[in-house]
């Protein structure tokens, strides 16, 4: 499978939740961003050093960070820092509209409620929804593919291994700290 296949599902700001191993991030960011596009790195206390080496990997700014402290499992919190986010990045970039998440790290707290948060980017006025429609995406290690999430079923996508721009020497800064 190309990478054009993955052209309906790139999205303008892609949110990552960012667990013990940022390679499935990695993946995610490559495979779902549009050209120009930027990577928002949710991490909790516990993923700081792996969101770290995430963010020099990728080039990304403080800006991109969404640090969740101690609070990965608190409801509130999670959908208020990543609306916070939204919200901001609406303001700046008001052509570049596509918001999308990878669900793959994070705890199952970080995953239900940033799912919300992108469902219902206000807490003020529940209705309001973004347009177009955030895309929502999961890597599943065990068939190495991305699953798009549908009405019905996922919409499965191999991995191509080409423009994902890996080496060994990439491979080993994302996985392991103080390299």
């Amino acid at each position: 499978m190309s990478t054009t296949e993955f052209e309906p599902y790139k999205v303008d700001h892609l949110f990552l939740l960012i667990g013990e191993n940022p390679l499935p991030n990695y993946v995610a960011a490559k495979l779902l961003l549009k050209e120009g596009g930027k990577p928002y790195l949710v991490f909790s206390e516990y993923t700081e050093k792996p969101a770290e080496r995430l963010k020099e990997i990728l080039d990304l700014s403080d800006n991109e960070m969404v640090p969740l402290n101690n609070n990965e499992s608190n409801a509130y919190e999670i959908k208020k820092r990543i609306r916070e986010k939204i919200k901001e990045i609406k303001k700046y970039f008001p052509d570049k509209n596509s918001f999308g998440l990878n669900y793959t790290g994070g705890t199952k707290a970080m995953a239900a409620h940033a799912y919300q948060a992108l469902l219902s980017p206000d807490d003020k006025d529940l209705t309001i929804q973004l347009n177009p429609a955030p895309v929502f995406s999961y890597l599943d290690s065990r068939s190495l593919k991305i699953l798009i999430d549908q009405t019905n079923n996922p919409i499965p996508l191999d991995i191509p291994k080409e423009p994902l721009e890996l080496s060994l020497e990439k491979l080993v800064r994302i996985q392991v700290a103080g390299y």
